[in-house]
């Protein structure tokens, strides 16, 4: 059994998203499969007739999937990380989050 580290809950979602490089350019699609306070797990799916598109190691992941996609004001937007990849899924820090703690 693999021991996995969590600093926060994750929340199923199965939620269309976007990748876009550091430079705001639209690199693909992908599905936030769950999600933390810290991080989430992406996949991405490639068309039959489309490659696996190379990712940045550090991206903008949008949840909103239109020309408003990268407006911070209209859109959840989060740095991201790539910490592992792994037969299409792709698990991303969101580098300065911390763990929500009641108190």
């Amino acid at each position: 059994m693999a021991f996995r580290k969590r600093n926060s809950e994750r929340k199923q979602v199965s939620r269309p998203a976007r990748i876009y490089g550091r430079d705001r350019e639209f690199v693909c699609a992908c599905t936030v499969l769950d999600i933390s306070d810290t991080g989430a797990r992406l996949t991405i799916e490639a068309k039959d007739t489309e490659e696996m598109p190379t990712l940045p190691s550090e991206f903008l992941l949008s949840f909103t999937f239109d020309e408003e996609a990268l407006n911070e004001a209209l859109s959840v937007v989060r740095k991201c990380h790539v910490v592992w990849e792994q037969d299409g899924k792709i698990g991303v820090l969101f580098p300065g989050r911390r763990p929500y703690v009641e108190n």
